[in-house]
């Protein structure tokens, strides 16, 4: 899982994306995966400068192994893992709050 991530604006580095796309997961895998990829071809073709974040939610299949295949090929793409399965909602509410502090939320 990275970090922090590098978004373009203008030509140059931003580290603070103007938007922030949530999606929720919860055991995903046996859906299909094509959301993620469909999201941020959308944010590419709009040339936003944004980051797509995939909260997993405490899955119990590889639904982060699939976040993962996604984020290496775009660094659009972030994954962030909750230590204890909570409401989708509940997690994705917590970290636009903390995204609104500019405080860095990596695990819910």
């Amino acid at each position: 899982m990275r970090v922090g991530s590098v978004h373009l604006r203008n030509g140059q580095v931003s580290l603070h994306p103007q938007y922030s796309i949530v999606i929720p997961a919860y055991n995903e895998s046996t859906r299909p995966s094509a959301t993620p990829e469909k999201v941020l071809a959308y944010v590419h073709a709009q040339k936003w400068d944004a980051e797509v974040i995939v909260i997993n939610d405490g899955s119990l299949d590889s639904t982060a192994d699939i976040v993962r295949t996604f984020a290496e090929k775009d660094p659009a793409l972030r994954l962030v893992e909750s230590r204890q399965s909570w409401q989708e909602i509940q997690c994705a509410q917590r970290y636009a709050q903390r995204m609104r502090t500019h405080r860095p939320l990596h695990r819910c």
